[in-house]
């Protein structure tokens, strides 16, 4: 009964779609867009690269490891998308193009509860106005969701809370142990452990292997797979360039408005040459998976290292500039 009152809500939305002539889809697909992992990790980056550093790391790490364990409960869960458990839903054809693989919880709402909800966790005195629109980017996330018909309300609903539990374990071992000496090293080896982990366990694992009515099998096991090379390849290389640039690189937010403009700009420069030309010329060159495990693991480090490494070079060029002013 509460899962046939769960796929009614979907077709009351797909009724709704129809009776408004489509006009919020565009707006229900752009915001569905701000949660993919790519453009919600630059949102995280330019907080990373210009505002407040240690909230950007703790928004990333926490995004490693959120995404590493939806990746194994949705391959064990293994619960189908809604159209596939009731035909008389049908979701907008532009959000199935990223809607594959099993629903169960959805990303996009886990994703979106890292990045707003992940602020207003870490950074308790904060503005009325900013928790406002946190919170209602969240809830516009999640029922972008629903209203595009990719996810029941299931999924959306425990995407957010296990999140949310995530962010609150997080802030606690981030409040109590990230002053200490081998904090980051102790968060790499579990996180890597664990990605180890979710790697024999999406490779080996024994998948259901339904088919529709046309004989093709509904969720392709090697989908899975990908998923969770490609949250593996962001995880470790989130872990690992954290641990390096806090050790040795060392870069600074307390700079002026010029210099966080031109990080944003040459950030974004990067972020799209990475994502647009360098991702998709690799993919002809190796297998799918690791072509997967690359683009995230590139994205990170682009992120957390490549990114602060130019920014201290351009700190001791303009130094250097500065001095020989002086000078002369």
């Amino acid at each position: 009964m509460i899962k046939i009152l769960l796929l009614d809500i979907l077709i009351f939305l797909e009724f709704i779609r129809e009776a408004t002539g489509g006009i919020f889809n565009k707006f229900f697909l752009d915001a569905s867009f701000i949660a993919n992992l790519p453009e919600a990790v630059f949102i995280i980056a330019i907080i990373y690269w210009c505002f407040d550093k240690k909230l950007g790391e703790f928004l990333l790490v926490s995004m490693a490891f959120t995404r590493n364990l939806s990746s194994m409960i949705k391959n064990t869960v293994a619960i189908y998308r809604p159209w596939i458990l009731n035909p008389n839903i049908h979701p907008l054809e532009e959000a199935m193009e990223e809607a594959t693989g099993y629903s169960f919880p959805s990303g996009h709402t886990g994703t979106a509860t890292i990045l707003f909800g992940g602020i207003l966790v870490k950074k308790e005195k904060i503005v009325t106005s900013l928790k406002i629109l946190a919170i209602t980017a969240i809830i516009i996330v999640g029922f972008s969701r629903l209203y595009v018909g990719v996810h029941t309300i299931w999924d959306v609903v425990f995407g957010f809370l296990f999140s949310l539990i995530v962010l609150i374990i997080m802030k606690k071992v981030f409040d109590k142990y990230e002053d200490r000496p081998n904090f980051d090293l102790i968060i790499l080896a579990v996180g890597i452990i664990f990605s180890i982990i979710l790697i024999l366990y999406s490779t080996f694992k024994g998948y259901p292997m339904d088919y529709d009515s046309s004989g093709k099998l509904i969720v392709e096991p090697s989908k899975m797979m990908l998923d969770a090379y490609k949250n593996v390849g962001f995880s470790v290389g989130t872990l690992l360039s954290w641990v390096i640039e806090r050790r040795y690189i060392k870069f600074s937010t307390d700079v002026g408005l010029d210099s966080k403009f031109a990080r944003i700009i040459g950030g974004f420069i990067g972020f799209q040459l990475l994502m647009c030309v360098i991702a998709p010329a690799m993919k002809p060159h190796m297998p799918q998976i690791l072509s997967r495990f690359m683009t995230n693991f590139l994205l990170s480090i682009y992120i957390i290292l490549i990114v602060p490494i130019c920014i201290k070079i351009a700190e001791k060029i303009r130094e250097k500039r500065e001095n020989k002013e002086i000078v002369a």
